[in-house]
């Protein structure tokens, strides 16, 4: 192999990409590059790595021993590059739209007065629809996003929808 000066980010999309796809025409489309590109990619690449690294097949190209062996080691680099890049932070005061939240009578009492306040104040483009919570109904709206939160309690909650448990309260 010859040094890492050879080789750049491009060329290890591309070899990332095939790796995926085992197609050349496929891991253009998903790059949006030409199958030409690709090619003189994978070219360049084989000349770093003294390597095919794929060899042609009827159903595209097949990872040669050693591109099965980088394959581990590609996926790593790109995770440690996404790492180098910081998540986009959530802004709540440049929301807008409509959030439906259904909730249980006790809910309303307890739950909603506080998340309504902190909602107006964090994220004022936000507008909160609260429905009558229906039981019955509950996992049909939250599936056809007719419903966007349930406020209610464990019982009651779907066992198919992500749940999270606000507080426990004891008497």
């Amino acid at each position: 192999m010859s040094g890492i000066g050879n080789i750049d980010l491009k060329q290890l999309r591309v070899l990332r990409a095939l790796l995926k796809e085992r197609s050349l025409t496929r891991a253009a489309s998903q790059m949006g590059m030409t199958q030409q590109a690709v090619s003189a990619q994978l070219n360049k690449l084989r000349e770093v790595f003294q390597d095919r690294l794929f060899l042609r097949s009827r159903q595209g190209v097949v990872p040669t021993p050693l591109a099965q062996e980088l394959e581990p080691r590609v996926k790593a680099v790109f995770d440690s590059i996404e790492q180098l890049i910081p998540p986009e932070r959530f802004d709540p005061a440049s929301v807008q739209g409509t959030y439906v939240i259904s909730a249980t009578d006790y809910a309303v009492e307890v739950v909603l007065p506080e998340l309504v306040a902190r909602v107006r104040q964090q994220a004022p483009g936000l507008k909160l629809i609260v429905r009558q919570f229906e039981s019955d109904r509950l996992h049909a709206m939250l599936a056809s996003g007719e419903l966007d939160l349930a406020l209610t309690f464990p019982a009651f909650a779907p066992e198919s929808c992500q749940s999270k448990l606000l507080f426990s309260e004891y008497h």
